[in-house]
């Protein structure tokens, strides 16, 4: 869930090319059991150009605002 908006994706995938899904999915956390996760660190078109990205090895090209909605 990201705003609101449900994206689906493998989590084989995830946890192949980034560790913090790695550790995310193989831990004792809820995430690990019910397969879902609530992203708040990004937007949605920032989380769907990481997908993209993790899926195809592309990098897309973002508009400067939505870069800077990344925040911790």
């Amino acid at each position: 869930d990201i705003g609101g908006k449900t994206v689906g994706a493998h989590k084989a995938v995830l946890m192949l090319r980034s560790k913090h899904f790695e550790k995310l999915f193989s831990s004792n956390m809820k995430e690990a059991t019910t397969g879902n996760i609530s992203i708040s660190f990004c937007s949605f078109t920032v989380f769907s150009a990481f997908l993209e990205y993790v899926y195809s090895g592309m990098l897309v090209d973002l508009p400067v605002d939505d870069l800077f909605s990344i925040h911790d």
